[in-house]
């Protein structure tokens, strides 16, 4: 059975919340989170929660709110780019057994040019 869809609150509650109660917003953040990662299929929870232990120590590193969106873009930019090059390697593998991912070379082609006869040629004008 899937999941029901975990509600936010309206955007015009998050920004007071934001504003006026910056605690309670990091609560909620937190319960969403915590919520998220339940609901996950169990054989995913461990990567989840290891994501989410790396992308609340770049919250806590970073200097200001801009800085940390900043370097998570660029966290997930970068699993981005790992998952396109794992997919990438999936598609080029050539079958063979090896502790290292081989990857096959574009197929190669010998073009070969024929002779073009009267009837062939384009009409002159």
């Amino acid at each position: 059975m899937a999941n029901p869809v975990i509600e936010l609150p309206a955007f015009d509650t998050l920004k007071a919340l934001a504003d006026e109660d910056p605690e309670a917003l990091e609560s909620l953040r937190n319960r969403l989170v915590a919520e998220v990662i339940e609901r996950a299929p169990s054989h995913q929870r461990a990567q989840l929660q290891g994501l989410q232990f790396v992308l609340d120590m770049e919250r806590r590193r970073a200097k200001n709110p801009m800085q940390c969106c900043i370097r998570m873009s660029q966290l997930m930019h970068e699993r981005v780019d790992r998952l396109r090059e794992c997919l990438k390697e999936t598609l080029y593998y050539d079958g063979s057994v090896t502790t290292r991912r081989t990857v096959k070379p574009p197929p190669s082609a010998v073009i070969l040019e024929f002779p073009r006869t009267p009837q062939d040629a384009p009409p002159k004008s």
